[in-house]
């Protein structure tokens, strides 16, 4: 059976500064990560190294994701989303992006630069096009 992906992302606030931090720390390369929560909420952001070390794409080190992954198991969360910057452009997918998408169950989170601004997007991407995800940023208790 199929799974659906999820209608929304759900992100703590800390969370999608750690990504826009991350993203650009990177600059000008591509950076990209792994965003893992619990019943649909953000808990923790893995940043990954791009092996490619490229302005236009990225390849997540292997061992470092199966780390990731293992941490993730170990603690019962899940993948919510894969995340990656597009340093020199807005949060699109690009055509490099819906190709390369070994995950289609899963939410893909762009970090784009708009002027000399970080955004964050998420999509769920298929081979020749992608389905915007609404972010929720998350209230922080007071």
């Amino acid at each position: 059976m199929d799974e659906l992906i999820p209608s929304q992302l759900n992100l703590h606030p800390d969370h999608l500064a750690e990504i826009l931090s991350i993203a650009s720390q990177n600059a000008p390369y591509e950076a990209c990560g792994i965003l893992a929560g619990e019943n649909g909420f953000s808990c923790k952001v893995y940043p990954i190294l791009n092996t490619l070390q490229s302005r236009s794409e990225y390849l997540m080190d292997a061992e470092q994701m199966l780390h990731a992954f293992w941490d993730i198991e170990e603690k019962g969360w899940q993948t919510l989303a894969f995340f990656h910057s597009h340093p020199n452009s807005p949060p699109i997918p690009s055509a490099t992006d819906l190709a390369r998408n070994f995950y289609p169950h899963t939410i893909h989170a762009i970090a784009g630069k708009i002027e000399t601004r970080w955004e964050l997007k998420a999509y769920q991407l298929f081979k020749q096009n992608y389905n915007e995800i609404p972010i929720v940023i998350l209230p922080t208790p007071e």
